[in-house]
């Protein structure tokens, strides 16, 4: 086919040369890993210390609540989450799970909050640190949705003496 003029249409963009072939292809294969599988994490508060100190860098698992891939997620208690702020979607949070749906909240043994039965599709969170004021979390506004957890988080990725998995506590 050729164009008006009686020449060949050009090639906008030629062959791909492999060398960028081979630069392009792992930050396609890490924005799709970022999209579906996992995400980095700063720690920038003291509410959840000791387990995570302020500038930790963590690495968060989203292949439950996120990918879609695990129908009906939800966290276990003990896991640490990253979550969407209910009061500020546009922040992100970072506690832990301390209550499943039907579970009963004792305000006396949690430091605060109210007596209540969590609510089903939700899971009540709070900050490790639980010194009065310290944590922002559902002792003050209450149960999270599991729709709005992002992540769980597995393992600090720095500092480097604290490099390693992060387990879920009771």
């Amino acid at each position: 086919m050729s164009s008006p003029s009686g020449r060949p249409p050009a090639v906008v963009l030629g062959r791909i040369p492999p060398t960028l072939r081979w630069l392009v292809l792992p930050f396609a294969l890490a924005a799709l890993l970022h999209a579906c599988a996992i995400q980095t994490f700063r720690v920038a508060g003291k509410s959840m210390e000791s387990a995570l100190e302020p500038g930790d860098f963590l690495l968060v698992s989203k292949l439950g609540p996120s990918s879609g891939l695990v129908r009906d997620y939800l966290p276990a208690r003990g896991d640490v989450v990253v979550f969407r702020f209910p009061r500020n979607r546009s922040l992100l949070l970072i506690k832990r799970v301390v209550a499943l749906p039907g579970d009963r909240i004792d305000p006396a043994r949690l430091g605060g909050g109210t007596d209540h039965e969590v609510s089903a599709g939700h899971v009540y969170v709070v900050g490790d640190n639980r010194a009065p004021g310290a944590s922002n979390d559902s002792r003050d506004w209450g149960d999270l949705p599991v729709s709005d957890v992002v992540g769980t988080a597995v393992a600090r990725l720095w500092p480097p003496e604290r490099i390693g998995r992060i387990a879920p506590s009771e």
